[in-house]
């Protein structure tokens, strides 16, 4: 069972520093970029507008739990 580090070592280096590496014969599948295309102001005018619901003005004041407004 146990293996020397030494030769564990030399291993590795034979296997880095080697030709015969089967992985780096392998064909690698091309890097094709494509344009981001993502959400821009354009595109709400493309779409169309939609009116947004009103917001209710916010009320004066300090707001009670006891529904009493003071």
């Amino acid at each position: 069972g146990d293996v020397p580090d030494d030769l564990v070592f030399q291993w590795a280096v034979d296997y880095f520093d080697g030709d015969d590496i089967p992985e780096d014969k392998k064909d690698e599948e091309k890097f094709i970029p494509h344009p981001y295309v993502g959400k821009s102001g354009t595109q709400k005018a493309k779409t169309g507008s939609k009116p947004k619901p009103k917001k209710e003005p916010a009320q004066e004041g300090q707001i009670s739990f006891l529904g009493e407004a003071g």
